[in-house]
């Protein structure tokens, strides 16, 4: 939306959770968004699973920062 309105985005990071892969939201979510920078992920599975799991793995990864090691 905010190219839609002329405004510039680099470096942006979107992510697709879905229960099947499906082309449409793979390129219009995954891939265009990301062309000019960034990083794009697609997530099949269950939403009751995927979610508490990128959750977790966020966190554990903010933790690991904050002790100094890398990620």
């Amino acid at each position: 939306m905010v190219r839609n309105l002329g405004h510039e985005v680099r470096h942006l990071t979107t992510a697709n959770f879905d229960f099947i892969r499906q082309y449409r939201p793979l390129t219009n979510v995954v891939h265009r968004p990301t062309l000019e920078g960034g990083c794009g992920f697609n997530f099949t599975g269950h939403h009751e699973l995927m979610i508490p799991l990128l959750a977790a793995a966020i966190l554990d990864g903010l933790a690991e920062d904050e002790s100094g090691l890398t990620i």
